[in-house]
């Protein structure tokens, strides 16, 4: 009998397939995580503003309205991939200037709520009820919307179509909207998605695109989000491992399963929802990538050796086959005395970056304004940072911390409280070296 999970919904025996997920808790707990962002191009959508698409929501079928597809449909494939391994994505419709698809039934003028394509598949019909019509909105030929009403006037938009018009309602078999066009893309797009993103909570970016002028200005984005403003997040970009930093985890491969093609760039979204909803304490070193079958771009072992060395994201098999992240790693490669190889191994970075969020979260919603820059004010703000300190050795996301890994003493200004704290973040087991031998 066939069963198991489902990764789409594409199988070829009956049986029953069964995903079980966890419903996820709110972010701003040690250790949770699991909200991607991604600027993309779509058929349906508002534009200029951020759509929340949950992981359930491709299966429910509630991502129809949003983004104009389901899991059923295979124009949702980078968003399934995304939605792998993470909760909640940010999407923002990267293209402008779409065109509306629309329809005139007499005196009785229909638009699609969103510019695209996708509105050239609503259809309106109204249908004789009486004395009454009943005017109906189907997408792909299911119904979405009936109101029953005596005249135009009465009509009210729904989730699909506004309408527009005055006097009486003609009775109509079904019309199609027409002339739904694609919108275009500009760097001035770009810029405004990424200042939007300035004002949102999210874990991992990611940008799903040939176009070789975006990384270097995401890379610029991102220094400038983690080292300035203190906001602790990476993105994934496709092919540019030349940034060399650990908020920029670059891939250039991508893997074909039984029934799909997940391009290069398509990984990217892989990548950044991994990436997202890995838990702080969670590696994705040999994390299994389901249904895969084979590697696009795959590199004999020796040029993989060479490659993960550059700082890329790489894919490898196990030796039993089975296609696996061959390393957690960003584009870091620059090592210093200051910042060595650990900066380049993500878990790495998702401890530190737990910590750096967390103290911040903390400091800003406890202490400014509320607790005194004296020795027991201090001492209270230590307290807080043992216990963060003992919630992530208990988790083993650090090792042997003991509180006199931290000191808080009074910084240069009365209102100064300077902080140094020594931590020893936990490494998946990766490499074995053993030696048999025989008596």
């Amino acid at each position: 009998m066939a069963g198991g999970n489902f990764l789409t919904m594409n199988k070829k025996l009956p049986g029953a397939y069964i995903n079980f997920k966890s419903v996820p808790n709110a972010v701003g707990t040690i250790g949770e995580r699991g909200i991607a962002t991604m600027p993309l191009a779509l058929e349906w959508g508002p534009e200029g503003e951020i759509i929340e698409l949950f992981s359930t929501d491709l299966e429910d079928g509630s991502s129809l309205e949003k983004v104009g597809t389901t899991a059923f449909y295979e124009d949702s494939l980078i968003l399934r991939e995304c939605l792998k391994h993470c909760y909640k994505l940010l999407i923002w419709r990267i293209d402008k200037g779409s065109t509306k698809a629309s329809a005139e039934l007499g005196g009785l003028t229909v638009t699609a709520k969103y510019g695209g394509q996708k509105g050239n598949l609503l259809q309106v019909a109204v249908l004789e009820n009486g004395t009454t019509f009943d005017v109906v909105t189907y997408f792909e030929q299911t119904e979405k919307d009936r109101q029953t009403v005596d005249k135009i006037s009465d009509l009210t938009a729904n989730a699909w179509v506004d309408f527009a018009g005055t006097g009486a309602l003609a009775a109509s078999a079904g019309t199609y909207l027409k002339g739904g066009a694609s919108g275009t893309i500009t760097a001035q797009d770009y810029s405004a998605y990424l200042d939007a993103m300035k004002l949102c909570t999210w874990n991992t970016m990611g940008i799903p695109s040939e176009d070789k002028t975006l990384p270097p200005l995401i890379t610029s984005y991102i220094k400038g989000l983690r080292d300035e403003q203190g906001k602790k997040v990476q993105a994934v970009v496709y092919d540019y491992n030349a940034a060399d930093h650990e908020g920029i985890i670059s891939c250039k491969q991508g893997y074909q399963t039984e029934n799909e093609t997940i391009s290069p760039v398509t990984f990217v979204a892989w990548v950044t929802g991994a990436t997202a909803g890995a838990n702080v304490n969670e590696s994705l070193c040999y994390k299994i990538l389901e249904g895969a079958t084979a590697i696009i771009g795959d590199l004999p072992e020796n040029e993989l050796e060479e490659e993960i060395q550059k700082g890329w994201f790489l894919l490898g098999k196990r030796v039993d086959g089975v296609i696996v992240v061959l390393d957690d790693l960003n584009t870091f490669v620059s090592y210093t005395a200051e910042k060595d190889v650990d900066f380049a191994n993500n878990r790495v970075i998702r401890v530190l970056d737990e910590i750096g969020l967390t103290t911040q979260l903390q400091f800003e919603k406890m202490f400014i304004g509320k607790v005194d820059n004296t020795d027991t004010g201090r001492d209270i703000f230590k307290s807080q940072l043992i216990a963060n300190f003992a919630a992530l050795q208990n988790i083993s996301a650090i090792t042997q911390f003991v509180p006199d890994d931290i000191e808080v003493l009074a910084g240069s200004g009365k209102a100064d409280v300077k902080v140094s704290a020594y931590i020893q973040p936990v490494d998946c087991m990766k490499k074995l070296y053993m030696t048999i031998f025989e008596r």
